[in-house]
């Protein structure tokens, strides 16, 4: 009822920046141990996403209290909302594509309180949050042990609907051997030239070994190819040599008049049947901010600092024909 524009920015915003400092703290390793990016670029690049969050964050929760201060809501009922609504927000619109550090996953490691998201998604479970945090809250301001009583009641029906859901036997169906092979490679490894051939045959002896164990399908993970591929690349010899079919993440490019410099790279999915056929081929299209892409208008001062960061392009058409589709059910 009191809130005070000024304090209440500045509160808010130095919070939320503290928090995703400490959350995204990996970015600084990711650029300047493993980037070969100097320091004083690092610590900028490192700051300026949890700067560019926390703005997001400021301005919705601000929003949100001048509401409720002209409408005379109690800022409890809209808190959970506003929470809801930045963690959407910052996911899909304006340097959208970084879900990072999202508040529903502070309750995914409880199995029982992670069925919650087979009803009301991840957003669901961060109002769940908002709501669980905004009693608490007015608890503490409070202390009136009447407020514990919706928290205790929500946290039970939430943990029982769980219990009960993951007590229920799993449908019988046709299944498939899979394996899923994890190099374990040291990142610091990635980035380099001479490692790349050590890369691949790390993950041909992966291959091997689930090929020995008669598997349905293999899957290697994103960007797990060290070499880049063409877009239209019609075979993989490694499928073709232990005749497995496979999922496989690598660094594609193609070729375009359109594109600044004439072409263009794309983080790719490959799949392929057992005689290693490229049967499809999905091109990521929710690219990640600074790593995938820099937004604007920051295009220009980051290239100056790091050139040809976040060069990827959105995919934009991963539809396949109707002949690549019935190939892929069938398989």
């Amino acid at each position: 009822k009191n809130f005070n524009i000024f304090k209440g920015t500045v509160s808010i915003f130095i919070t939320s920046l503290s928090s995703f400092l400490i959350s995204l703290y990996w970015i600084f390793i990711a650029v300047y141990v493993y980037g070969d990016v100097k320091l004083s670029s690092s610590i900028f690049i490192t700051t300026c996403l949890p700067l560019i969050l926390s703005i997001k964050t400021t301005v919705f929760f601000v929003v949100a209290a001048k509401f409720c201060k002209l409408k005379s809501i109690n800022f409890y009922f809209i808190a959970p909302i506003a929470l809801c609504g930045v963690e959407f927000f910052r996911n899909y619109y304006l340097f959208g594509g970084f879900p990072w550090a999202n508040a529903g996953y502070s309750i995914a490691r409880i199995d029982e309180f992670l069925q919650l998201a087979s009803l009301v998604g991840i957003y669901g479970m961060v109002l769940f949050i908002g709501i669980i945090n905004a009693f608490l809250a007015q608890f503490l301001e409070k202390l009136n042990m009447k407020l514990l009583m919706p928290i205790s009641l929500l946290l039970i029906l939430t943990f029982a609907f769980g219990y009960y859901r993951l007590s229920l036997p799993l449908q019988t169906i046709d299944s498939l051997k899979i394996a899923i092979a994890q190099g374990n490679v040291d990142q610091y490894k990635k980035n380099k030239q001479d490692s790349l051939s050590d890369i691949n045959n790390i993950y041909k002896s992966l291959s091997e070994e689930a090929a020995n164990k008669n598997v349905d399908l293999l899957i290697w993970p994103e960007s797990s190819y060290p070499y880049q591929l063409k877009e239209n690349i019609v075979d993989f010899e490694v499928a073709k040599q232990y005749k497995l079919p496979l999922i496989f993440g690598a660094v594609s490019f193609g070729y375009d008049e359109k594109d600044e410099f004439g072409y263009h790279y794309q983080n790719s999915a490959f799949f392929t049947d057992n005689l290693g056929n490229i049967v499809a081929r999905y091109d990521k299209s929710h690219l990640v901010p600074f790593g995938e892409y820099v937004p604007w208008p920051m295009q220009k001062i980051v290239d100056k600092i790091v050139p040809g960061m976040g060069a990827f392009k959105r995919g934009e058409n991963n539809s396949r024909s109707e002949e690549h589709t019935s190939e892929l059910q069938s398989h």
